[in-house]
């Protein structure tokens, strides 16, 4: 009867220690699944965040060789408009010159008469191209603010973004926690 009680109680030491090496080795084997599914989450998040980046610098980067290719087409309409401008007013101070030196031959009257029309005339057209420069202006102004503001919600965008990609990240980290801690309970009271 001692030696049967010996022997159980040997028996039961080796089941405890049995169990506590087991519930080790689970745990264990636990935390190195768990070392994995993180390091490929990083893994597959650092190469999406690097696809990402990618494909919006080559948008931003199509965006302004577009933007610099209307800058530059817009600068050189307006360097040939104001050669063109200069040319026409050249042309038109000489031809007013050789009509004033031709009227003042003639009577007064005729003379007052085309300074008038070509003053008005001139008026008309100094009106007409500031009304087109102007919306040239605006069109450009709304340009650039759209640009700005399509970066500023990009911007804000991206932020967001991150923020609930760490969230989620934490949130995923702590459920599986949970899970795992969930689970050596059950392992321990199934054990036990």
């Amino acid at each position: 009867n001692q030696l049967c009680r010996k022997m159980r109680h040997e028996y039961m030491e080796l089941k405890q220690a049995a169990i506590a090496i087991q519930s080790a080795f689970r745990g264990w084997r636990v935390r190195i699944d768990v070392c994995l599914q993180q390091r490929a989450a990083m893994t597959i998040q650092t190469t999406w965040r690097a696809y990402s980046t990618r494909k919006t610098f080559l948008l931003l980067k199509q965006v302004t060789v577009k933007l610099q290719a209307r800058f530059r087409a817009n600068h050189l309409c307006q360097v040939q408009h104001h050669h063109y401008m200069n040319l026409r007013q050249a042309a038109i101070s000489l031809q007013s010159a050789v009509r004033g030196w031709n009227a003042r031959k003639r009577l007064k009257q005729q003379t007052r008469a085309a300074i008038m029309i070509q003053s008005t005339w001139r008026v008309y057209l100094a009106r007409k191209t500031f009304v087109s420069m102007r919306r040239i202006a605006v069109k450009l102004q709304r340009i650039v603010r759209a640009n700005q503001l399509c970066r500023k919600m990009r911007h804000e965008y991206m932020e967001l973004k991150q923020a609930a990609i760490a969230i989620q990240s934490a949130f995923r980290g702590w459920r599986v926690r949970i899970d795992v801690c969930l689970q050596q309970r059950a392992a321990m009271t199934i054990q036990t």
